[in-house]
């Protein structure tokens, strides 16, 4: 065999495999649900120093945008299941003298994770919902203490983009399948956007 065919036989095979459909997860489903985030109380007016607590709770048994019921625990190895987690990402808005709405940064002094994991990075709050298996869903809770006095809103990174205005919670691992969820914080505005007023 000529050399150049060999190459050729080569090349082929290589483009075969790098394009070949292993490339994308097993299965993608998506859903697109409400109440699984939640401010406690749904309160919307704090004190200086007081804590906001959010939780996540995401049913194992979910039906996605087809209408395909599935379990969320399917897209995880099950020796790892209890380590597997879905995760989000928050921003805190305030509004400033100008009526418009600045980013505020939260250092993870002002966080306490509660239930699962949360930490700041800047102006960014991930959340992982772990897998609890005594309540078959993806659980986490934090407090966030309010340090300034103002109106502040709680929402997604994309707040300014009227056409992105949901919450993407993604988890899942490659060979088997992948999630995404797209939900607002209850009782949020229009905009997918938890209010509330902290007073000194």
């Amino acid at each position: 065999m000529k050399l150049s065919s060999f190459m050729l036989m080569i090349g082929t095979s290589f483009l075969a495999t790098i394009c070949s459909p292993e490339d994308e997860p097993a299965q993608t489903f998506r859903v697109d649900t409400e109440n699984i985030i939640t401010v406690e109380g749904n309160q919307s007016n704090f004190n200086l120093n007081d804590a906001i607590v959010i939780s996540t709770d995401i049913s194992n048994s979910q039906v996605d945008t087809s209408g395909n019921s599935f379990l969320l625990s399917s897209q995880f190895y099950d020796d790892t299941l209890n380590e597997s987690f879905l995760q989000h990402t928050l921003v805190l808005y305030r509004e400033n003298g100008f009526g418009t709405l600045s980013e505020i940064a939260i250092t993870n002094d002002n966080i306490q994770s509660l239930v699962g994991e949360t930490e700041t990075n800047n102006k960014f709050i991930t959340t992982r919902s772990y897998y609890d298996s005594a309540t078959d869903s993806f659980r986490s809770q934090y407090s966030i203490t309010l340090r300034e006095a103002g109106t502040y809103y709680l929402s997604h990174t994309r707040l300014n983009f009227s056409d992105l205005s949901k919450i993407f919670i993604t988890g899942g691992i490659f060979e088997l399948g992948f999630v995404e969820i797209t939900t607002c914080i209850q009782n949020s505005n229009g905009d997918c956007a938890y209010a509330f007023e902290v007073t000194e």
